[in-house]
Parts: C-alpha cells; structure tokens; sequence
C-alpha cells in the first residue's frame, strides 16, 4: 500500500510537469508516458530497499527518485534548464500535499498506526485529493497565456528567482511529514495539522497566481516597448519618404526648368553653350535623376531613399524589382517592410570594410498570389543573439527591425527564413497575396 501511495506522488508529478510543457516535448507523448510509467516501476521495488537502509518509511525516500528523473525530464524537454527545474519543483510540490492529508487521516482513522502504513481508505483520500489538484491544473494551464513559458518572452533570471517560492514549500511540506503519530495524537494537532496543510495549499496556488501575473505584465511591458521602437521606426521611415517625394518633386521642377533651358539654347542655336550645359548636367545626372525601380511611387521612393543611403556608405544595391501595379497589400506595411530589410542589411554591411559591403535585394510576384522578397547581404556574423534570435546591429533597436518584418509577414500568412555563413545572412520570405 505504501508503494502504491508513493505512486500517488511520483506519476502525477510527472503528468503536471510534462503537461505543462506539452508545447515543448522533444519525445513523443507515447515514449514520455512509457518512460515514466517505466521508472515508476522500477522505482517500487527498489523504495523498500533505500527504505530499510535508511530507516526513512515515509514518502521522504522518494526524494531521490524525483531528482534522478529530472535528468530524463530534462532531457525530452525543450527549454532551458531554470525554467524547467521550476516546473519541475512546482509540480512536485503540489504532490506533496495529498501525501500529507493522507498521514492525517492515517493518524486519526487507525489508533494501531504508529507511523505510515497507509490501507485502501487512506489511499482513496490521497487518490480524490491527488485527482482534484491535476484536474485544477489541467483547467489552469489550458486557459492561462502560453507565452509565459516561451524563453524569448521573459529572461531566465526570472526564473531562478521564483525557483526559491516551491524550494521552500517543499521542505516545508517535509519537514511537517510525523515521524510517528503520538505527538499528534497525544496533543490532538489533527484540526491545527489539516488547517496549516489546506492554508499551505491555498499559499502555493496564491503565489503562483501571483507569479504568472507577474510575467505577464512584463511580456505586456516588452511587447509595449517594442510597439514603441517599432513606431519610432516606420515614423522616421515616413519622414524620409516624405523628404525623398519632396525631393522627386523638386528634382522634376528643375528637370522642367532644365528643358527649357535646353530649348531655348537650341532656339537661338547657340551650340557651344549647349555643349557645355549638357556636359555639366551630366556629371549631376546621378544625383537628380530618380531611378523607376517600380510603378508604385511611395515605394520607389522608399527603394530610392535606401539605395542612396547605401551608395553613401560604399554599398552598392543591387535592386531587381518586378511587381504589378497593384499589389494586394497595404501600402503602408510594405513600404514599412522593404525599409526595415534594407535598413537592417544596410547597418550589417556598415560593420564591415567598404570593400567586403554588398547588398542584393530580389522582390518579385509569381502565379499572381506569391510575393517572394530575398535579401542577401554582407556581414561580420555577429548578429545571433545567445539564445540564437537575430539581432539589430543597432543596440537601442535590438530585433525591432526583424520583430516588424515577422508581423507583417505573419499578417499574411506567410514565411520567413534566414539562412546565415560566416560572411553573408540571407533573407527569404514568401508571402500570400489572395
């Protein structure tokens, strides 16, 4: 009966922290069941053994089993380890309190119990207890945010912080396991054991609620701070648009102004003067000729501003743009996309020497509904965060820039992929038009 009380406390455990983290099994849910109910019965007969070699005959011999297991839990997990170890405590801890009603009611319901020994009626009670807490924690968890869970979302240090709150609990709820019950019994603690178990309990869920709010609102703070860089950029990708449309226009009223003069030079056949004004505006050409790269203005105006940019920092842009006049998606939100790709390839190639800068961009439409945009640029492979997230080159704009491209891109259910060497990052994205 013992063994099966300590079943009572190992296999839920396992149930809470594996459901927990269903998002994140490396195993399939069949290996995982397998491995525990496998442990579990390998666990049984050798608890009778540390049992009697320890003189420990209550459910604190399991303690060595449940930190044996954390290895496997580990290991057929995806996440980090603080984050892992903490569900993995906390689910722990939560299976020790049916453990300890059920020495209350073994002390009070058998008079010929000196310490645990626990019968059917006794495991009946840890069993009811045991499925009421699963089933809260099934509810909970199915409709709490399941970003808490993901890495990127809050740091790790968060984590190991809390780990202390069911450190605590669980030496708690072992330190108030009876070595036997006559000091229960002799003092009638029943009431005053039950209430300090329930208020225990009631503590735990509190705490956790706690936390769980807790996060959270810093996932809320991250993601409000990051809807501000990310309007601070497509704000300041706005006014260059508007400079460079002002700039079109002026260019096009000196152009006018320049046929004029064209004109009347050739009027009044004055060919020397001719000559030589076509020669000086030769040399400007460049720098007052905008290039068409497409049929949308706001874009080409975009495309124009970032290719310029580029040529002033030594990058030479190579920009193979073939779109339709009309796309079927937001203005907006695609000047905001191919600004935030080049910009970010931009700064990438500005950490190199002007002689290793390059810059390819690729945007086309196939089949109609496909947009297919592919960026390849130079850069020092530096970007990767630790935790492998692909970073601004810029600090104060960390990930903005690719954070943007991903919501657009998820907007219109498509794809992003980056494919990186040590000397070039790549950019590919396929987009639904329809």
């Amino acid at each position: 009966m013992n063994s099966l009380s300590a079943s009572l406390m190992l296999l839920p455990t396992f149930f809470l922290a594996y459901y927990v983290l269903r998002g994140y099994l490396k195993w399939s849910r069949y290996l995982i069941a397998a491995a525990c109910f496998g442990y579990a019965a390998l666990a049984f007969p050798v608890l009778s053994v540390v049992q009697e070699t320890t003189g420990i005959h209550d459910n604190r011999a399991m303690l060595p089993f449940f930190a044996v297991f954390f290895a496997v839990f580990l290991f057929s997990t995806d996440l980090p380890f603080g984050r892992s170890l903490v569900i993995y405590l906390w689910s722990a801890v939560f299976m020790t309190f049916p453990s300890n009603a059920a020495y209350i009611v073994d002390a009070i319901t058998h008079d010929d119990h000196d310490r645990m020994n626990f019968g059917p009626d006794v495991l009946f009670i840890q069993a009811v207890i045991t499925f009421g807490i699963c089933g809260g924690v099934y509810i909970a968890t199915n409709l709490w945010d399941s970003r808490v869970l993901a890495p990127e979302h809050s740091p790790e240090s968060i984590w190991y912080s809390w780990m202390s709150v069911p450190v605590l609990f669980l030496a708690m709820n072992i330190a108030m396991i009876p070595a036997d019950y006559h000091a229960i019994r002799a003092f009638k603690l029943y009431r005053l054991y039950a209430l300090f178990t329930v208020c225990l309990l009631l503590l735990y869920i509190y705490l956790t609620a706690i936390f769980y709010s807790f996060i959270l609102e810093y996932i809320h703070i991250r993601e409000f701070e990051a809807a501000e860089h990310i309007h601070d950029i497509q704000s300041l990708q706005f006014k260059n648009l508007q400079e460079q449309m002002a700039q079109d226009s002026r260019t096009r009223h000196d152009f006018k102004h320049t046929l004029h003069v064209l004109t009347r030079l050739a009027a009044s056949e004055n060919w020397e003067e001719l000559k030589q004004y076509l020669s000086n505006f030769a040399v400007h050409a460049d720098n007052i000729i905008v290039k068409n790269y497409c049929s949308n203005p706001a874009l080409n105006a975009v495309l124009n501003y970032y290719a310029a940019k580029g040529e002033e920092n030594g990058i030479a842009a190579e920009l193979q743009i073939d779109l339709p006049d009309e796309l079927m998606i937001d203005n907006i939100e695609f000047c905001s996309l191919l600004g935030n790709i080049m910009e970010n390839a931009i700064n990438a190639c500005l950490a190199l020497p002007e002689e290793k800068r390059r810059l390819s961009i690729s945007v086309q439409v196939k089949n109609f509904v496909n947009l297919y945009i592919v960026s390849t640029n130079s850069y020092d492979g530096s970007l990767a965060d630790s935790d492998g997230t692909y970073m601004s080159s810029k600090p104060e704009h960390k990930g903005i820039g690719l954070r943007s491209i991903g919501e657009t891109v998820d907007k219109y259910k498509g794809t992003m992929r980056i494919e990186t060497d040590d000397e070039e990052f790549r950019l590919d994205i396929v987009m639904k038009l329809a």
